[in-house]
């Protein structure tokens, strides 16, 4: 919002995504807090004063804490709107501020990992980012989200009207702290004369929505770019897409390809180079592959290791003994693919070479002992089931289900059972008919 553009009618009836000022028969009179010129006196700092005194009673009072001995009658009560409009309001910017400030090294961090050149040419944020003018931090995150990451982008555009809000009525961070500018000893809110906290709670709570999604996305894409699995225009939901809409790579050339890869171009507006980039990357990649028909074999990795791993799971030892290093750090690799937080392009990570420093050698072969993977393997078949098509290895999935048949069957069996189970019967103390006999 431009103030200075404004209506001078528009300004005193504001009807933002956090602040409205009106007072019409439709609001809860009660929370339309006065403010600016219209709080009754002059002297606004008492207005001020008063309201952060009394928000700390009220979150001390909050927490259960008893009224002490010195304290006033009303300690802890009467929430007086006009006064409490301050605080609330400088908590709710000042969350807003902390987060943006909290969010944008991270996006730099994205940026960084994804053009490592640094092709868009931007500035890197300061380690310690003293501002507080919200506008200047808010501007940076956007220019560095937009570079990033497109999911990124659109949460900034989800956010931008409160960020306007917040921005029109302080963009300094002092106007809910003081009463008068500093600097020209001006009245803050000389033209905001109510501020709706019905209206703002709500507005307030949807931005929290909005902030805590960025934040999750945020962690999202960090570990995206962490995987390597991005180009410098797609990012790595938007291969999967890609890899999804390509034919098999024998019928790449095909008329079914060609259709294919200028819808897919059109799409995401691609050059035919960073379409090629794209399919080197899917075809490079062994979780993309697969879902173009090409699979890319795990080393050490086979059925004769799966069927020597079940067998020392019933008991032989010399079958467990016959594992190699190589070939336990594929099973366990495989099983930590399982997991929901792990990439499939971390697998090769757990096949590198035992490390020579003692105490993560003994953590490296802890984690590989053959024991422990044949209890896991028997004991989790869907888990390595899952890890096995997360990781494209369709055949090798085959292999396994056949092999290890009978413990997903009983798995299946086991699972079954225990959703038939009315726990409330079990557990729940059952009910009296009032005559002491039970019902």
């Amino acid at each position: 919002m431009d103030e200075e553009n404004k209506d001078p009618l528009a300004v005193l009836n504001l009807t933002g995504a956090l602040i409205r000022s009106t007072v019409t028969t439709g609001n809860d009179m009660q929370f339309n807090a006065c403010v600016g010129d219209n709080t009754g006196t002059s002297e606004n700092s008492i207005g001020y004063a008063g309201g952060f005194e009394k928000a700390a009673e009220v979150l001390l009072a909050s927490l259960g804490i008893g009224k002490p001995g010195a304290a006033a009658d009303s300690w802890g009560g009467e929430p007086l709107v006009d006064l409490l409009v301050y605080p609330i309001c400088y908590c709710a910017r000042h969350h807003v501020e902390l987060t943006l400030k909290r969010l944008l090294p991270k996006a730099w961090n994205a940026y960084r990992t994804r053009f490592s050149r640094n092709q868009r040419q931007l500035g890197a944020p300061k380690d310690k980012d003293s501002r507080h003018n919200l506008m200047a931090v808010w501007s940076d995150l956007v220019t560095v989200c937009t570079a990033v990451d497109e999911r990124l982008a659109k949460l900034c555009l989800r956010l931008e009207p409160y960020i306007d809000d917040l921005n029109f009525i302080d963009a300094t961070g002092q106007v809910f702290r003081y009463d008068r500018d500093i600097k020209t000893s001006k009245l803050h809110m000389e033209k905001v004369r109510h501020i709706d906290l019905t209206h703002f709670a709500t507005g307030y709570a949807q931005m929290c929505v909005i902030l805590n999604d960025m934040e999750a996305e945020m962690s999202v894409v960090l570990s995206d770019v962490a995987s390597g699995s991005f180009t410098t225009k797609l990012n790595r939901d938007e291969l999967i897409e890609i890899a999804t809409l390509l034919p098999n790579r024998s019928e790449w050339g095909g008329s079914e390809f060609v259709a294919a890869r200028e819808e897919i171009r059109a799409r995401y507006s691609l050059s035919s180079n960073d379409f090629q980039r794209a399919t080197e990357k899917i075809l490079g990649s062994r979780w993309l592959s697969y879902r173009v028909g090409v699979e890319l074999p795990i080393a050490d990795l086979s059925a004769d290791v799966l069927e020597r791993l079940r067998r020392g799971g019933a008991g032989d030892k010399d079958a467990l003994a016959s594992l190699t290093e190589q070939e336990r750090s594929a099973l366990y690799g495989v099983l930590e693919s399982a997991s929901p937080f792990a990439y499939p392009e971390g697998f090769d990570a757990y096949t590198v070479a035992r490390p020579t420093d003692r105490e993560e050698g003994f953590s490296f072969d802890l984690a590989r002992e053959p024991d422990y993977l044949a209890r896991k393997y028997s004991r989790m078949p869907d888990r390595i089931e899952a890890a096995l098509r997360q990781l494209g290895q369709i055949e090798l999935l085959s292999h396994f289900q056949q092999i290890y048949q009978e413990e997903i069957e009983s798995l299946r069996v086991m699972r079954a059972a225990h959703s038939s189970i009315d726990f409330n019967k079990l557990f729940l103390r059952p009910q009296s008919d009032g005559e002491g006999e039970v019902a």
